[in-house]
């Protein structure tokens, strides 16, 4: 049985534009493990916290991450127009 404690997620958010490609770039950093995710648009950190909201464990998604991510973005009321999706 989950508890409260299995639904709380506590980051440290960060955000910056780069300057090469222009392209928004994130990471978010666990409090409690240390554990940062690095993010190469803002769709894929959407994406990231929409997988966290639906109880998916995306920690260890290794090379699959981005393929889920671009499929996800599907299902997400934002889409990040640097994102080409495939319908």
């Amino acid at each position: 049985m989950k508890t409260n404690k299995d639904y709380y997620f506590s980051y440290l958010f960060r955000l910056w534009k780069d300057n090469g490609s222009g392209d928004w770039r994130a990471t978010l950093q666990n409090i409690t493990s240390g554990a940062v995710h690095n993010f190469p648009s803002a769709a894929a950190l959407f994406a990231f916290i929409a997988f966290r909201m639906l109880d998916q464990d995306s920690t260890d998604l290794g090379e699959e991450w981005l393929d889920m991510t671009t499929q996800s973005l599907k299902h997400l009321p934002y889409r990040d127009p640097s994102v080409e999706l495939d319908d």
